[in-house]
């Protein structure tokens, strides 16, 4: 691609059975400022993009890995904000639009155990970091495989009118708009100063509908006490930071 800085991470044998294509790829035009880092703190950015791929059928623990290198990334860049970008390969998710949560993201009832499990771990990582998912653009077959998870609260995902490739009909090329000067989509006391919420003043309406669409019997199917526990923590947090003044 001329006039485009390209990185790029090709998929491998080792994570997927497939023998060629995917993988992940970042072109940045060359008129803005790029660079790779490595998870370096002593690197200032205004904007952090992150390029994700994880192969269909991977188990729990690849979205257990993935959650927890976002977790890296996120405490050691606290001062910025962080977007992700990528196909995660859920097709059997299923999203409905919460008021003030945005996209919420619950396996269908076509959602193997795994599957479903799965959506629950990057689920609740995306929750406890911050993270809302903003494309909701599906492709060809009504599948919703590519996200986008951002900090940032002024996002618009549209689906491109002209497009530099030849389209893939199940990943629709995506025009995402971020507004780099917009408040930041966490509800956390800036500068460290105390920081209090008005339960009283709480959306319960929104709160209901939340843990209503939630299937807890599958989620929790054959899972430990210490599992669901932590799970339902997540979501609580992610309840009170969204729903709560």
């Amino acid at each position: 691609m001329f006039g485009y800085t390209i990185y790029r991470k090709d998929r491998t044998e080792a994570a997927s059975n497939c023998k060629r294509g995917g993988g992940v790829l970042i072109a940045v035009h060359n008129s803005v400022c790029s660079s790779r880092i490595y998870v370096s703190p002593d690197i200032k950015q205004i904007l952090y993009v992150v390029g994700a791929y994880i192969p269909s059928r991977s188990p729990s623990t690849a979205y257990l890995k993935f959650s927890e290198s976002v977790g890296a990334v996120a405490n050691k860049f606290q001062e910025q904000r962080i977007s992700i970008l990528g196909d995660f390969n859920f097709p059997n998710a299923e999203w409905s639009d919460v008021d003030n949560l945005g996209p919420v993201m619950v396996a269908s009832v076509n959602a193997s155990a795994l599957e479903a499990e799965c959506i629950e771990v990057l689920s609740g990582a995306c929750a406890f970091y911050g993270f809302t998912q903003c494309n909701l653009i599906q492709n060809a077959q009504g599948n919703l495989l590519d996200l986008v998870l951002t900090q940032f609260s002024n996002v618009s995902t549209h689906e491109v009118d002209e497009p530099l490739l030849p389209v893939d009909i199940y990943h629709p090329p995506l025009d995402i708009t971020i507004d780099l000067y917009f408040s930041h989509s966490n509800n956390i006391g800036s500068h460290g100063e105390e920081f209090y919420r008005e339960f009283n003043n709480a959306d319960f309406n929104n709160i209901n509908e939340f843990l209503s669409l939630i299937d807890w019997d599958l989620i929790f199917l054959n899972k430990s006490l210490d599992f669901i526990f932590g799970h339902f923590i997540i979501w609580y947090i992610r309840l009170l930071s969204s729903l709560s003044p």
